[in-house]
């Protein structure tokens, strides 16, 4: 089978700038999808249509899944391809993948290579989320050195769904990364795509690595260094079924180029130490978003106070003394109140999550008992879930 990828093209619009290229695959009902990316004018110079890398590193999951040892797909590029990128995808990365990931299967890639590195403006970005690991991940850079390694550009990723990039829950996310951007004295980029509405159903954990990547290809001739927020510690290594962000550090040695360096960051440090790290901080105080149900209020985004994001981050700030800090993105009076139900939820989800893991032994550490309530308002979620503790998608969902 073939996946071909037509040769990248720059669209200027009146407010923005696109770059696309049409999708050629037989598996599809037409035959053909176009894959873009759209920025903001002022951004439009460094949109990357001399390189197909971005296309590549974006449907590479795509076609692994796809790709059977009777007929492997192979990947045409018109756009030619770097040739440091080619080389360790190819020698390193597919044939791991092919060999550790029961539904991937080797995919070949024909295309020219080019060696040259194109100009740049030596910026640094990251990716800007208002989560822990994308603050912790901004933060350090930030109080780095040399200077050259400091955070220059926050890249805001949106991903297409339906329709969404209009609506009010969109908007006011998009507004909350350009404040930390803004509070961080950092240029701000919203960029966004197609991809999830027309290539995958959503971001999920075995996809994430490479459609945040190929946001950050799409403008190589900005980008010298990129940083991508890591979930897990570095010895924490694995080539994963259902997560590619236990093999970050692989994936970023694996999907750098001549033009862009990557680097995994926050594999230095556990979730609840990131999270007592940038509760020393003001900005994520007024701007937090970790939550999986947030809302609207008065033009600002909220978070739910209730969902499993937000209970694990409000436990681990309140382990830090740091809870009541937050009141203006959490409920805290509400978690002071029912910290049964909060508490709760480390035992509904019990040692084999590593972050519940990683938090209960912090609580051994500072000599916390765990009142019998707090067990009993485990043993209830688990009852009222039916003993089903995880999310089913993270072991099925498949590109």
């Amino acid at each position: 089978m073939i996946l071909h990828i037509d040769a990248p093209q720059i669209i200027h619009n009146t407010n923005n700038s696109e770059l696309s290229a049409k999708i050629h695959f037989n598996g599809w009902n037409k035959g053909v999808k176009e894959l873009w990316y759209r920025v903001d004018k002022e951004y439009s110079e460094y949109l990357c249509d001399e390189r197909g890398d971005a296309f590549l590193i974006a449907l590479l999951p795509f076609a692994l899944s796809r790709s059977t040892k009777e007929d492997p797909i192979i990947i045409e590029s018109d756009a030619p391809i770097s040739e440091k990128l080619f080389y360790q995808l190819t020698i390193h990365f597919i044939p791991t993948l092919a060999r550790c990931v029961s539904w991937c299967d080797s995919v070949k890639i024909k295309a020219e290579l080019v060696h040259d590195k194109l100009p740049s403006k030596d910026a640094v970005g990251v990716g800007i989320s208002g989560g822990v690991d994308s603050y912790y991940s901004l933060l350090k850079s930030l109080n780095s050195d040399p200077t050259h390694y400091k955070v220059t550009h926050g890249l805001f990723c949106e991903n297409e769904y339906s329709g969404s990039f209009n609506n009010e829950l969109q908007t006011a996310y998009r507004n909350m990364a350009q404040k930390i951007c803004e509070g961080s004295n950092i240029n701000f980029i919203d960029i966004q795509s197609n991809i999830c509405n027309d290539i995958y159903e959503l971001v999920h954990e075995v996809v994430v690595t490479n459609i945040y990547l190929s946001y950050a290809y799409t403008l190589q001739k900005l980008f010298s260094t990129y940083y991508f927020s890591a979930s897990h510690l570095y010895e924490a290594f694995e080539i994963a079924e259902y997560s590619s962000e236990y093999s970050a550090v692989f994936n970023m040695y694996c999907m750098e180029n001549e033009n862009m360096s990557l680097y995994v960051t926050g594999a230095d440090a556990i979730r609840h130490q990131k999270t007592a790290y940038i509760a020393n901080y003001e900005l994520p105080k007024k701007y937090m978003m970790v939550c999986r149900n947030p809302y609207v209020e008065h033009g600002q985004l909220k978070n739910c106070s209730k969902c499993s994001k937000c209970t694990r981050t409000m436990i681990d700030l309140d382990l830090a003394d740091k809870l009541d800090e937050f009141d203006k993105v959490f409920d805290v009076d509400n978690y002071r109140k029912n910290k049964e139900y909060y508490w709760g939820y480390l035992f509904f989800k019990g040692k084999k999550d590593a972050f519940i893991r990683e938090t209960l032994e912090l609580m051994k550490q500072k000599h916390i008992k765990i009142p019998l309530s707090v067990r009993i308002a485990g043993i209830k979620k688990i009852i009222k879930n039916k003993g089903k503790r995880g999310n089913p998608l993270q072991t099925s969902y498949r590109p």
